[in-house]
């Protein structure tokens, strides 16, 4: 799904979208890696749920 949105995106966008899938951890080592990027506007994170969920 990650892809068609992308896509869409890159159309609407008029610039390259570039998907970078990193599974593992439940969606834990994409969120991790979007969380502690540069705050540059660029990153994005599509992930479902349970990947966004924290136990305490």
């Amino acid at each position: 799904m990650a892809r068609t949105v992308g896509q869409k995106l890159a159309e609407r966008l008029g610039q390259a979208v570039i998907i970078d899938k990193q599974a593992g951890a439940g969606g834990g080592i994409g969120a991790e890696a979007v969380a502690t990027s540069a705050p540059d506007v660029y990153t994005l994170l599509f992930a479902t749920m349970g990947s966004l969920t924290v136990h305490s």
